[in-house]
């Protein structure tokens, strides 16, 4: 989806937000929601493995720039998401969206913006969230996976938290598609390392891979889907 319909999409729902008294966020949600059932088919397989308690990183793979707002639908009918999102977001109107769900800014372009947004991940973790994140810290124009970057293998050790792997898959087309699909795969946990300097940067590296794998290996089950 272009950059610009999001904006207008952004700026439409907070003036109806504003003039309805309506939540912000509920109405992200809501409108998410009617479109994906109006307009597509939409559904989810393994929901019932996402943990309802405790820290959480969910991974996914990334193909559109609807995808957030899609996990958020499906994740967030277990239990509240948050997201680390690019500080671009965090301007009007978008801003109060971002704000309303608790997403986190990482700041690409500015020295310091990625650890920053890192402590702020590792503190939602530690307060028990469930915190969604993109592998790929970009989504694939192409359709085809990218290579992972290092940040979601750096959160999985220091913080311990389990890692779900999901999988979407539809959205490449969006908003020329029918069918949108998220398939949820198994939790995985990796070891805390307190290794330093070259030998960390290279764990960290090697997890992100090892998660992107997982993500990738994921099929559509056989099991009854449900629709969101």
């Amino acid at each position: 989806m272009p950059a610009y319909l999001i904006r207008l999409s952004a700026r439409l729902i907070a003036w109806l937000c504003y003039l309805t008294g309506v939540d912000i966020a509920a109405g992200v949600r809501f409108l998410t929601r009617f479109i994906s059932r109006t307009c597509y088919r939409v559904e989810a397989d393994g929901l019932d493995r996402v943990p309802r308690t405790g820290p959480l990183i969910v991974a996914c793979n990334h193909l559109s720039n609807v995808d957030p707002l899609l996990l958020d639908m499906f994740i967030g009918t277990v239990r509240p998401v948050r997201f680390m999102a690019k500080v671009e977001l965090f301007r009007p109107p978008v801003d109060q969206v971002m704000r309303r769900v608790r997403a986190i800014p990482v700041d690409r372009k500015r020295a310091g913006g990625a650890p920053a947004a890192l402590k702020g991940a590792l503190d939602a973790l530690a307060q028990g969230d469930c915190l969604a994140m993109f592998p790929e810290g970009t989504r694939s124009k192409t359709g085809q996976p990218l290579e992972p970057k290092p940040g979601i293998g750096f959160l999985a050790l220091k913080s311990g938290a389990p890692v779900l792997a999901v999988r979407m898959s539809g959205t490449g087309k969006f908003p020329f598609t029918r069918s949108i699909r998220l398939t949820v795969g198994g939790i995985h946990r990796f070891e805390s390392t307190d290794c330093g300097g070259a030998d960390a940067k290279a764990a960290y590296a090697d997890v992100s891979k090892k998660i992107m794998s997982e993500i990738l290996s994921i099929t559509e089950k056989n099991a009854p889907s449900a629709r969101v």
